[in-house]
């Protein structure tokens, strides 16, 4: 049982606690008559990702653009690429191999092109592909990479690996993250 000192005590928090939350309630009004235009305004987030920003509603108008303009490329390969990022091979595939129909020697398309035949396992077409890459500029770093990682670890290829591994290797102006990974690459290959 309370006692009426414990029952005084708790009466006489309560009455504090309702006091300042008046005074607090009061001081929050008094400050807003006197600044009326204070307001918060929230800024939106600016992406540079275009129609993949806008989430599944941007995805589905550029699925309806693709059937009214099948030969838009550039439509094509954002929804190509769109689907890349979701991890959809078979979705982007379809979308990047009609951007490539119409477009066989652009190199962004290839490239894109080449990243989904890697990722379904169809390392003889995504070599096709690179290779299609170099002919149109034999300096590409990341295409030699490509081919060099596919040859030592899918198509059991160690001579022509380290053709590409070197080639990262010397090119003058390439990135050189991916310089050192070729160079261990080939110090793998005995070939450095």
């Amino acid at each position: 049982m309370a006692t009426a000192s414990n029952l005084l005590g708790r009466k006489l928090v309560l009455a504090m606690t309702a006091c300042c939350l008046l005074v607090i309630f009061g001081v929050s009004i008094f400050y807003r008559v006197n600044n009326p235009n204070l307001t918060v305004q929230a800024k939106k987030k600016s992406g540079g990702m275009s129609a993949m920003t806008t989430g599944m509603g941007g995805l589905q108008e550029m699925m309806v653009k693709a059937e009214k303009e099948p030969d838009n490329v550039e439509n094509l390969v954002s929804l190509g690429n769109a689907f890349l990022m979701m991890r959809a091979w078979d979705r982007a595939l379809g979308y990047l191999e009609r951007a490539k129909t119409l477009q066989p020697n652009n190199v962004a398309v290839l490239k894109s092109v080449g990243i989904c035949y890697f990722q379904k396992q169809m390392h003889e077409q995504a070599v096709e592909i690179y290779e299609h890459v170099l002919e149109e500029q034999p300096g590409d770093a990341l295409s030699h990479y490509n081919l060099g990682i596919i040859f030592k670890h899918y198509l059991n290829d160690p001579q022509s690996a380290a053709t590409h591994f070197r080639a990262v290797v010397e090119l003058p102006h390439g990135d050189a993250e991916m310089k050192k990974h070729a160079k261990a690459e080939l110090e793998e290959l005995g070939k450095l």
